[in-house]
């Protein structure tokens, strides 16, 4: 992993490697990270916060075929947004790709602000990656560990659109409006690269001065304190 700095934002350099057995395979995905200065907040203890608040999401169950099946066959994409606004919001659209394409398939799914854009094309080049990778042949711990990441990729996706469609059919999201859930876990990405919750402590205590400043106070992402 490598990272790179400019004025306003930091790029963080993923290097995806798998090795099935007809040879290697290398993918690079990179996040873009905004830095707002005046929203750096110093971070509680690692010893105050639980798993559940760092990876609400995460389970050491390895999903079954039925729920992977579930998990792949739904693809997303973004759509200019259809209710005006065009510049402030975008549409989040879905679709069964194991289904005929119909007027019901693809569908509207959710609307998220414009600032989002970027983050959930990354998000999604990941989610695609996983699916991929999941179903490459490999070890059965890696195996394993990747089906756990696609699961708790997919948790967090869900958590995220239903958030965000409770907020906008209620006509309380602005362009200014944030995702708790989408921003806590740009967070643990951005600082740690990892999501099982063992690993995310490790990550915290191994590079703990790292940690002193955060975008967001990561308590704002939870109704549970850090303290």
């Amino acid at each position: 992993m490598a990272m790179v700095r400019s004025r306003d934002h930091v790029i963080l350099l993923h290097v995806w490697q798998l090795r099935p057995n007809r040879g290697f395979v290398s993918y690079r995905f990179h996040h873009l990270f905004p830095i707002h200065s005046d929203r750096l907040v110093a971070m509680a203890s690692t010893s105050t916060v639980s798993d559940d608040v760092l990876s609400p999401y995460w389970s050491d169950q390895v999903p079954g075929r039925q729920q992977l099946n579930n998990i792949i066959q739904i693809d997303y994409y973004m759509r200019s947004h259809s209710g005006g606004l065009v510049h402030d919001f975008i549409d989040i659209w879905a679709m069964n790709i194991f289904g005929k394409v119909t007027s019901k398939n693809p569908y509207y799914w959710a609307t998220l602000p414009s600032s989002y854009a970027i983050h959930f094309q990354r998000l999604q080049f990941r989610l695609k990656l996983l699916k991929h990778v999941a179903l490459a042949p490999m070890e059965k711990s890696e195996s394993m560990e990747v089906k756990r990441y696609l699961a708790h990729l997919d948790r967090t996706i869900d958590a995220m659109f239903d958030d965000a469609k409770e907020v906008y059919e209620n006509k309380q999201m602005d362009k200014d409006w944030r995702s708790h859930i989408f921003d806590r876990y740009l967070l643990v990405e951005f600082h740690c690269q990892k999501h099982k919750p063992d690993d995310v402590k490790k990550a915290l205590k191994k590079h703990s001065g790292l940690f002193d400043l955060v975008v967001d106070d990561l308590s704002a992402c939870t109704d549970q304190s850090l303290i």
